[in-house]
């Protein structure tokens, strides 16, 4: 979906080191939701294997990029994204993502898969596992599903869609009014995307989703099978769109043991 060598100048690293291993066996990238930071797993880190190096997308807008204008388009989203990953992928990866992340994380396989193939760069990515995420081709930018977010009730009423997961933010006007800036561009992020097919990976793929998540239906879910040439499992728990704030210790124990059983 972008050019290899697309490097927008950046204020800082989207990056961010939430656990760095010297000398680790492998690095797990972690892709945020809509509105999400880096420091969204930060409570992750102790049930996750200790020779793992993890790092979480940042973008700007939020955590320690909150001064910077956050971006508008899946495009200019990629571009920072990969060409910063680019110097982290000297050892085995892993990518995890959340929802909008889990787009995020498919398009940075993909690109990095046409990188390999070109015999530009040797990589080694062993799993993708998308969370709260259906298939790409169901994506609202194709499907005219859109969400627009053009002020603090429209806020108010996407986040309602997702459970009870952010009900301290919607009974808190004056946080509304501070994440709303970064929901909204995130949101335009979203409906920015157009899914370019099948990209035909070669890498195992794992799907996580709520069972109880009215955002996310499972047979769409199910359908990543379509977008990898490996191995494709569904795991459903229990939950909404946000079931691994609940069940926290769980998912990254199901995660941990998939992707270690992935590595080659």
């Amino acid at each position: 979906m972008m050019p290899a060598d697309a490097c927008p100048a950046t204020e800082a690293s989207c990056w961010a080191p939430l656990r760095p291993v010297e000398n680790a066996a492998a690095t797990l990238f972690l892709f945020p939701y809509a509105g999400g930071s880096a420091q969204s797993f930060l409570r992750w880190i102790e049930h996750l294997p200790p020779q793992w190096s993890v790092l979480g997308l940042q973008m700007p807008g939020r955590g320690t990029r909150w001064s910077e204008a956050p971006l508008r388009h899946v495009e200019d989203a990629l571009a920072e994204l990969v060409a910063q990953q680019a110097h982290h992928l000297d050892r085995p990866a892993l990518f995890w993502g959340h929802s909008l992340g889990g787009i995020l994380a498919y398009e940075a396989a993909r690109h990095w898969r046409q990188v390999a193939r070109a015999g530009r760069q040797a990589l080694d990515i062993q799993a993708l596992v998308v969370s709260a995420c259906v298939a790409p081709r169901y994506w609202p930018g194709q499907r005219g599903n859109s969400v627009v977010i053009s002020g603090r009730q429209d806020l108010v009423n996407a986040l309602r869609r997702y459970g009870d997961t952010f009900l301290h933010m919607i009974e808190d006007e004056e946080l509304l009014d501070f994440v709303l800036p970064t929901v909204q561009a995130d949101f335009e992020v979203v409906e920015s995307y157009v899914y370019p097919g099948p990209a035909q990976l070669d890498v195992p793929i794992l799907v996580f989703h709520g069972e109880e998540d009215q955002t996310v239906d499972a047979r769409k879910a199910s359908d990543w099978r379509e977008e990898t040439q490996a191995d494709c499992q569904l795991r459903g728990f229990a939950g909404g769109h946000f079931f691994f704030v609940e069940h926290e210790a769980e998912v990254v124990e199901a995660l941990a043991a998939f992707l270690s059983t992935q590595r080659r």
